[in-house]
């Protein structure tokens, strides 16, 4: 069902619609918990033509997204760095391509999981 569908059923307007789905959607997945998180995947993914990327987290045991960032490298994962700390999750092992940027991060915030190399 669109939000279109869903304005004309109950007689919101379309922008009352999105704007009830955006709050929802914020709410159950804007800041996903990493507490119990014990398997990070980490990668970049390519939006478009003009070199726009986009860093990735997943949570390898159940497919979460993590964390969601523009850019690549390091850089784009400082902010999860802090996230991870405060959550006091216990990372056991990551996962990543073969970014030195992306492998010196991972030692340096998490030197005690193991890495390893994805394609």
């Amino acid at each position: 069902m669109t939000l279109s569908d869903v304005a004309e059923l109950t007689l919101l307007s379309w922008d009352t619609v999105k704007t009830i789905v955006k709050t929802h959607l914020a709410k159950d997945y804007g800041k996903p918990r990493l507490k119990g998180v014990r398997y990070l995947g980490i990668d970049e993914i390519h939006l478009g033509r003009k070199n726009r990327y986009y860093t990735i987290v997943i949570d390898l045991e159940d497919g979460r997204i993590l964390w969601a960032k523009p850019g690549r490298g390091g850089a784009a994962l400082r902010g999860f760095w802090r996230r991870l700390r405060l959550a006091r999750a216990r990372i056991k092992a990551v996962a990543t391509d073969m970014s030195a940027a992306y492998w010196c991060a991972v030692r340096e915030h998490l030197p005690h999981a193991a890495l390893g190399a994805s394609d």
